[in-house]
């Protein structure tokens, strides 16, 4: 139905006279404007369609609704786009999490695991399939891994985090790090573009973290801002068996202008959102930088199989393949040195 204003205040009678009665075909009564109901849903929703464009049309080219009237139809209104994004954490087992100026849907997945939807992006972090199995299963398994912290090998193993999002992907890797024989030390870089994501991640009561292990909290709190650095987290930890160390970077800011000097990846998880909304992540010149940067056994995998991001790949110098996701998506992307 017609918004009860617009059904009954007399201002909006000679606008439905002279343009939505000659176009309604009998079905809006003059007389108090209610809607009969058509033999059909669909024209009864087209008719409603219809009368809204007028309406909102009409009474916002006629009017100052800031002055005198209040907007009969508000729409939400987005903060700009370089506005810093102020999360704050929802009460527990909330599945919505207030901010300054707008709302972040929080999703629950197939897994149990929670992801959120990022409002700038309009995209959510993970597979509805389930945040911890897709980083398990793409990122800790199908690289390889896992595997290589089984090796006896004792050189120090590499990674880069492409899109530290919720934490996932880094703290599966510290935590699969903790749990293997401890042969190798292990520097983790993990880029992320939004602060105010990083700032949740370290919050002890971040709405998404619900469901997590202690060691997966303890360790996000232990990130702590560099005071000579103020874009730049950092934490360490000791194999619990060996000793050997594991150092966490993260660095918040346009990931293109990030430093690879002095490292050398292991892996890389390209996990930036989409080539569609982050074109700048999926270029030759990005996937050339991160080479460059890289071992000769590097190991990048990646949900996006857009052949736009293969082109890309196969520009920079790697070599690609898809394989089988065993999800609802149906595959993943590995790619390698040429």
């Amino acid at each position: 139905m017609l918004p009860k204003h617009a059904r009954y205040q007399l201002r909006y009678a000679p606008f439905l006279r002279k343009h939505v009665l000659p176009i309604s075909f009998g079905l809006v009564k003059a007389k108090s404007f209610q809607l009969t109901r058509p033999r059909k849903l669909y024209f009864r929703v087209k008719l409603h369609a219809t009368i809204r464009a007028f309406l909102t049309t009409y009474f916002h080219s006629t009017y100052d609704h800031s002055k005198t009237h209040k907007n009969p139809f508000p729409t939400r209104q987005n903060p700009p786009k370089n506005e810093p994004l102020h999360l704050a954490s929802a009460s527990q087992g909330s599945e919505r999490m207030e901010t300054k100026n707008f709302k972040i849907d929080q999703v629950l997945t197939d897994d149990g695991s929670f992801t959120i939807r990022h409002p700038d992006y309009d995209e959510e972090f993970h597979s509805k399939t389930g945040a911890r199995r897709e980083t398990y299963e793409l990122y800790m398994l199908a690289s390889g891994y896992q595997a290589r912290l089984q090796a006896p090998e004792r050189d120090e193993i590499g990674v880069l985090d492409v899109g530290l999002g919720l934490g996932y992907n880094a703290l599966m890797t510290i935590d699969l790090w903790m749990q293997s024989p401890g042969a190798a030390g292990l520097t983790l870089l993990s880029l992320e573009h939004t602060e105010a994501l990083l700032e949740a991640l370290t919050s002890p009561d971040t709405a998404w973290k619900e469901g997590w292990s202690n060691e997966w909290k303890k360790w996000a709190l232990s990130l702590k801002r560099s005071k000579e650095h103020p874009h730049i987290w950092k934490t360490s930890f000791a194999h619990p068996l060996t000793a050997q160390i594991l150092s966490w970077t993260a660095i918040v800011g346009d990931a293109r202008d990030a430093d690879f000097h002095g490292q050398a990846f292991d892996f890389v998880w390209q996990d930036a959102f989409s080539s569609k909304k982050n074109p700048e992540l999926w270029t030759p010149t990005w996937f050339a930088k991160i080479l460059s940067a890289s071992k000769e056994t590097v190991s990048l995998v990646t949900y996006s199989v857009a052949r736009s991001v293969r082109d890309s790949l196969e520009l920079a110098g790697w070599s690609q393949q898809r394989f089988d996701s065993g999800g609802t998506k149906k595959q993943w992307l590995r790619a390698r040195k040429a």
